[in-house]
């Protein structure tokens, strides 16, 4: 039997997530929110991906702390819904956004520090560290530029 168009974006969906690094529950369970266009039910997750309640429960934890889903209660019910936001590239902004705001402010906050008690050894093996770790906050000033250039696009695209 031939699988549906929803069926084969699903699947499209959970091998790209897997590619970039999430289990498989996590990753169909992210194809699955994205697919639908209103909010599922907990049960109705374990029902589809075929693990456990609290299987599913502890992935939506995890899901929910990076800021992916969004979780509500609909009222006069005791159900846990959730809900993926379909703004793709408004996620990609959002995501390269935190980005910015925690790896590269942290790296910009203590590297040169590090780069500075450098200069204090006069060894060969630590002149030799210190390049590796001056080339490496150089290369995170470069990445941090790419980031916010590819934001401002994003953000001009979407206009």
């Amino acid at each position: 039997m031939e699988k549906t168009a929803k069926e084969d974006f699903i699947e499209f969906l959970t091998n790209l997530c897997r590619l970039n690094g999430y289990d498989e529950l996590s990753s169909r369970i992210i194809a699955l929110l994205y697919i639908e266009p209103k909010e599922i039910s907990l049960e109705e997750l374990a029902k589809n991906t075929g693990y456990s309640l609290s299987a599913v429960s502890m992935t939506m934890k995890s899901l929910d702390n990076l800021g992916m889903i969004k979780r509500m209660r609909k009222p006069g019910t005791r159900k846990v819904f959730f809900y993926f936001e379909k703004n793709f590239m408004g996620k990609i902004v959002e995501f390269l956004s935190r980005k910015l705001e925690s790896y590269i402010r942290a790296t910009k906050e203590i590297l040169p520090n590090i780069i500075e008690k450098y200069n204090e050894e006069k060894t060969e093996q630590a002149k030799m560290e210190q390049k590796i770790v001056q080339d490496y906050f150089e290369d995170v000033l470069i990445y941090e530029g790419i980031i916010s250039n590819l934001i401002e696009m994003i953000e001009k695209v979407k206009r």
